[in-house]
């Protein structure tokens, strides 16, 4: 996904700060980003396998666990259940908006999460899926007594 030779390439992640929407103030961060669906992703006649999309979602959902925090921590935890839905076919040498968000937390380790791939111009969305994704246990302990006021 994120090597220069993957078929999906998530070209770069932006976390911006939680509380960021102005609408509607969120303690969470969100995290944004550019996706190249090159032709090794293609399936059938110039359009990408579901499989690429499926892939993207499950890194965005990780990612975003990674800063749910408001911390950037890789491999804090990782993503346990992803649900994909597919709602519009992508060209091969598509570049799209990558969205992910946590919309629910539970306790101190489990964190609900949405993603997105739109069109960057008209706004179509091409997939979402939600999943959970959880923290270490040693990365909560840690952090219960270095950031209490995350937890």
């Amino acid at each position: 996904i994120h090597g220069k030779n993957a078929p999906a390439r998530v070209l770069q992640y932006v976390m911006l700060p939680a509380n960021s929407n102005q609408t509607a103030p969120d303690p969470f961060p969100r995290l944004v980003g550019a996706v190249h669906f090159t032709p090794r992703a293609e399936s059938h006649r110039g359009l990408c396998h579901g499989g690429s999309m499926c892939a993207i979602m499950d890194d965005a959902m990780g990612w975003m666990g990674f800063c749910a925090t408001g911390q950037v921590l890789p491999w804090s935890g990782y993503t346990v259940q992803v649900n994909t839905s597919l709602r519009k076919s992508i060209k091969v040498g598509s570049i799209l908006k990558l969205e992910a968000w946590v919309t629910r937390k539970e306790g101190s380790r489990k964190y609900w999460i949405h993603a997105r791939l739109t069109d960057p111009v008209s706004n179509e969305l091409h997939c979402e899926g939600e999943g959970l994704f959880l923290l270490n246990r040693e990365f909560v302990k840690e952090s219960e007594t270095t950031h209490p006021a995350l937890m």
